[in-house]
């Protein structure tokens, strides 16, 4: 009995450290959140309490709405098109083809280099007047395709996804070590009852790295509600809010000293990535079940 009571008062010590700074690095900043969201306050003049205004204000909001539509947008995106193709080349280069090495360190490149240095190549392969872009489809003789590819309606939003959406290193990894796992004599069994590489991935790999899927859409969602330098930097959230996603949003408000109508904007995102984080956990834990 003196022992499990000592067990505990060690666990408590041991716990006290994290647990103060989670209180004051987490904690306290979502209370301080949530307490000037009902407030209105520019930082200079003394705060004005306005209850739930700061709330109402969001369905008058149109840039509000077209942030949040783009950032829903962005993580479909996520989940259909950047996810899949982790895997996918995954599971090619896990097969140990020819140079998969090689392969394997050239897809994650892209997460060493800055996003700053990313945005800057990208915009000059995206320039209208002379990006890289424009004169390969004037090369190829489809120079009737060619546009101001972050200027335009039309097109701003597809590319600024598109530059993001080939950075699948750092998921392929997360991918390749769960299949690293996998006992190789399933795939060999497989093989003598003449199962081809695309069954084995089937019936094999993917029911196999179901937990790799779980934590690769659950990053790659919070990756996209905290997405920020690269709208900033390519487009500004522009043209007229085409390319606004909500963590832009908040930084121009607290950019135009409307802090409190920021941090309502905050409160927003982070119920948007609770409620994300509880519909994946949910879809998984039933898929498991």
């Amino acid at each position: 009995m003196i022992k499990v009571k000592h067990q505990r008062i060690g666990i408590f010590l041991f716990l006290i450290p994290v647990s103060v700074i989670f209180l004051v690095y987490f904690v306290y900043p979502v209370g301080f959140l949530l307490y000037t969201s009902v407030m209105k306050w520019d930082s200079i003049t003394p705060m004005e309490f306005v209850g739930l205004r700061n709330y109402r204000l969001l369905f008058s909001d149109g840039t509000f709405t077209k942030a949040m539509i783009n950032t829903v947008l962005w993580g479909a995106a996520s989940i259909c098109i950047h996810i899949p193709m982790a895997a996918l080349v995954a599971m090619i280069l896990s097969r140990k083809i020819r140079g998969w090495k090689f392969f394997r360190t050239l897809f994650f490149i892209p997460n060493l280099i800055s996003t700053l240095a990313l945005a800057m190549l990208w915009q000059f392969i995206y320039n209208g007047e002379f990006g890289l872009l424009n004169r390969l489809l004037t090369a190829i003789g489809l120079s009737s395709w060619q546009h101001n590819w972050l200027g335009e309606m039309n097109t701003a939003f597809p590319a600024l996804i598109a530059h993001w959406i080939f950075y699948i290193g750092f998921y392929m990894i997360i991918f390749m070590a769960y299949i690293s796992t996998i006992d190789a004599s399933l795939y060999e069994s497989s093989q003598i009852d003449g199962a081809t590489a695309v069954k084995q991935a089937w019936h094999i790999t993917i029911p196999l790295i179901k937990p790799a899927f779980a934590t690769a859409v659950l990053l790659s969602l919070t990756d996209t509600l905290k997405n920020f330098e690269a709208p900033f930097l390519l487009t500004g959230g522009g043209p007229v809010d085409q390319t606004m996603v909500l963590s832009l949003h908040i930084y121009n408000k607290m950019a135009s000293y409307q802090y409190g109508y920021a941090n309502t904007l905050a409160v927003m995102l982070i119920a948007m990535g609770s409620l994300m984080v509880l519909l994946v956990r949910t879809l998984f834990n039933e898929k498991e079940a």
